[in-house]
């Protein structure tokens, strides 16, 4: 997120980057993609506890802000959750997940 909020690079060229470069050996989503699918807060609180040691920022970029990510998602077209319903909701709730 980093790169995106310093201006290098957007969103889709940072998740391009990734999905076909080192990402391989990931699932096919970039980071941004990620973001969106698993949640505003837990990416602000994994970026805030671990940037103080990956990164000289310190501090969860404003771009991962519960705001800015509601932002994001509230532009991107409706997806299927598991259970078939259309949502723009970045994450699904744990009770609305099933195995």
């Amino acid at each position: 997120m980093s790169i995106v909020e310093n201006g290098i690079a957007d969103a889709a060229t940072v998740d391009e980057a990734v999905r076909y470069s080192f990402g391989l050996r990931l699932p096919q989503l970039g980071p941004m993609e990620n973001a969106d699918m698993v949640g505003t807060d837990l990416t602000y609180n994994i970026h805030d506890y671990i940037l103080r040691d990956l990164e000289d920022s310190h501090e969860p970029p404003p771009c991962s802000s519960s705001s800015a990510m509601r932002a994001r998602s509230a532009s991107r077209p409706a997806r299927a959750s598991r259970s078939g319903r259309l949502s723009r909701s970045p994450s699904p709730t744990p009770s609305s997940m099933s195995i």
